[in-house]
């Protein structure tokens, strides 16, 4: 005869499910990052990839916290840097800001099947906060900016206040150390 299992494990069993849950979900965005970086080193870009781990960390614990519809994917990409994203890139065609919507463009079209995906045309709420098309967006984002990323984490705390979390951002470079430190050790 079936009984019920004791609620102290049920709670230990379900408590196990979502770490591993968290787990792979770490495990995928770090890989999709990992692939978005590759990508664009391949078109000659500079090593972008654990400070992306990092702005990640920052940003929302590699993806654990609740995401919510004010920005999107685990790096919060709000509309105000997505529209910055789309200007640069559609302003000039055959500009690097251009060629890089491009690169990732075809990428992507072939990594979530979808020919007809185009980057600089999305409705960010029904990506559902997909990781790569946010990997591909952070990558882009980066290149636009001018200074190169720091590869010390006192200096990325300084870079990712400076250009990815604004004045305005509620996150200060002691947070951003904490996560890193956190999911890093670094």
């Amino acid at each position: 005869m079936w009984s019920p299992l004791p609620k102290k494990l049920t709670d230990s069993l379900v408590q196990e499910l979502e770490g591993n849950k968290n787990a792979m979900s770490r495990t995928m965005l770090e890989s999709n990052i990992d692939d978005i970086n590759d990508l664009f080193m391949e078109q000659g870009y500079d090593d972008a990839g654990q400070f992306m781990k990092n702005v990640a960390a920052a940003e929302s614990n590699l993806g654990s916290d609740e995401l919510g519809d004010y920005s999107f994917s685990p790096f919060q990409i709000d509309d105000i840097r997505y529209e910055d994203i789309v200007q640069r890139a559609s302003e000039t065609p055959g500009s690097s800001a251009h060629k890089r919507a491009m690169v990732a463009n075809e990428y992507l079209q072939k990594e979530l099947g979808r020919p007809d995906f185009d980057i600089l045309n999305l409705n960010l709420k029904d990506e559902e906060h997909n990781p790569l098309i946010g990997a591909a967006l952070t990558r882009m984002g980066l290149a636009n900016i001018k200074d190169p990323i720091p590869s010390d984490i006192e200096g990325q705390a300084t870079y990712w206040k400076d250009h990815w979390n604004t004045e305005a951002g509620a996150g200060d470079t002691d947070h951003f150390k904490s996560q890193v430190s956190h999911h890093y050790g670094l």
